[in-house]
């Protein structure tokens, strides 16, 4: 999918499930829903772990993801991209703007700017032999335009990764006005030996937690 323009969706602005999946250039404006909504949404659908088994997110603009769940009583989610079940994951200089869900719902509800969810590899197969595997996210813009929308938002994250897979790492992104700048701290549980996720030449600004987990590299 290359240079569309997806304007005013309800729930998903662009959703594909499978392998070797490549999401270009697009802009996707609006997308609101109850719950569990996303500006782009990948899932591979969990195949076997083979080389196939990828997906690329690159130059993509995510602007006004909301979810607005009707319910307080009921959690409610909003990812500008998010993506699931890959073995080989790039997410490359893309621009995500204003993700949030209404300040009034659960503690359990979340929003995140790009949130990566279990990535296949050498943990999710017990930690076998595994020679292929990866997750770059690079370069990267995540932010909200006011701070109000910050400190209405629970659990508002810029760069979330749960379940990082064999080898990850997050290089050269900006991250503006959330309460976690990067969350790699595997709160959702991790397998056995899960390498941690590498932190290289990030900027995160007035975030009240700039960073959960992983490794930072030295500049």
């Amino acid at each position: 999918v290359d240079s569309m323009t997806v304007a005013n969706s309800r729930q998903r602005g662009i959703y594909m499930q499978g392998a070797n999946l490549t999401i270009t250039n697009n802009k996707i404006m609006t997308t609101r829903g109850k719950t569990n909504v996303a500006g782009i949404y990948l899932f591979s659908g969990y195949p076997s772990i083979t080389a196939s088994n990828r997906a690329v997110i690159q130059g993509n603009t995510i602007f006004n993801t909301n979810s607005l769940a009707s319910d307080p009583q009921n959690s409610a989610s909003a990812y500008g991209i998010y993506a699931a079940g890959f073995v080989d994951l790039l997410i490359r200089d893309n621009s995500v703007f204003n993700t949030w869900v209404k300040a009034n719902t659960t503690t359990y509800s979340s929003a995140a700017g790009i949130m990566i969810n279990q990535m296949l590899g050498v943990c999710a197969q017990a930690c076998a032999t595994d020679p292929v595997g990866g997750l770059v996210v690079q370069d990267n813009n995540v932010s909200n335009s006011i701070v109000i929308t910050r400190t209405a938002s629970p659990n508002l994250t810029g760069i979330q990764i749960s379940y990082p897979g064999d080898h990850a790492i997050v290089s050269g992104s900006k991250i503006m006005l959330m309460n976690t700048g990067i969350d790699v701290g595997n709160s959702w549980g991790s397998w056995p030996n899960t390498p941690p996720v590498l932190l290289l030449n990030n900027t995160i600004t007035s975030a009240i937690t700039p960073i959960v987990g992983g490794v930072t590299l030295p500049q």
